[in-house]
């Protein structure tokens, strides 16, 4: 059973607005059972990301790079290689979309020196933010601030509700961690990459950071009765056939 209460930002905004009893438990069940083969391939598409929002020198020949290693690592098994070629198609996608809109308006910088979680309601929270955005305001001494996520899940399509509900969890993550910062609700964006939409967080946040909020506790609350219910299902012997 997994100790700390854990959940990735999509995950966290799929169990705030799905109306299914059993999807919600669905989620909590999977952190308590993970993948036995973990596949990580966030490293590369997330750098591909950042590297075309920020225009960095030699992405296009990383990418490129990228594709042919991923290439290289098929076995020509179909079934084997399904996980493979989604994130082949994921990077070719990131190739060929249009980033410049999602930071239209403010400069792009990197998050490496950011936190990757945000604890809500003693939830760790995992963003794994893609970009910080900056502008200058006139009249303001200081620069206006943002945090941007770019959504790459084919299982989890983003719409109007869902997509207000993940950026504002962003700009929640923007206040924790830049505290000092005049953090600006529309600088928070989320980008759905597969439907090619982006999403900025409202100016009226309070329901919606409500509904995080009661989400997490939520969560925490159910996380060990789940956890336990599981691991006495699979300490049950099998009933012989």
């Amino acid at each position: 059973m997994a100790k700390q209460p854990f959940i990735t930002i999509s995950n966290l905004v799929e169990y705030a607005t799905t109306s299914s009893a059993a999807r919600r438990r669905g989620i909590i069940e999977q952190y308590h059972h993970p993948q036995i083969y973990p596949f990580n391939w966030h490293g590369a598409s997330e750098a591909i990301f950042s590297g075309r929002a920020c225009g960095s020198p030699g992405i296009e020949e990383f990418i490129d790079s990228e594709k042919s290693r991923l290439k290289s690592l098929r076995t020509g098994d179909v079934d084997k290689d399904k996980r493979l070629q989604h994130v082949l198609e994921l990077v070719e996608l990131l190739q060929v979309s249009d980033i410049s809109k999602v930071v239209a308006g403010a400069i792009p910088q990197s998050t490496a020196d950011l936190p990757q979680d945000l604890v809500l309601e003693g939830l760790v929270v995992r963003i794994r933010p893609n970009l910080k955005l900056s502008r200058a305001k006139e009249g303001k001494r200081f620069r206006e601030i943002g945090i941007v996520k770019c959504h790459q899940l084919t299982s989890q399509n983003l719409d109007e509700n869902s997509a207000k509900v993940y950026a504002v969890a962003l700009h929640m993550y923007a206040e924790t961690v830049l505290k000092d910062s005049d953090i600006q609700p529309d600088l928070c964006r989320v980008y759905d990459l597969y439907a090619d939409k982006l999403y900025k967080a409202p100016s009226s946040q309070k329901r919606l950071r409500t509904r995080l909020s009661d989400t997490a506790q939520e969560i925490c609350d159910r996380w060990d009765i789940i956890g336990e219910r599981m691991g006495e299902r699979k300490s049950r012997p099998r009933k012989a056939s």
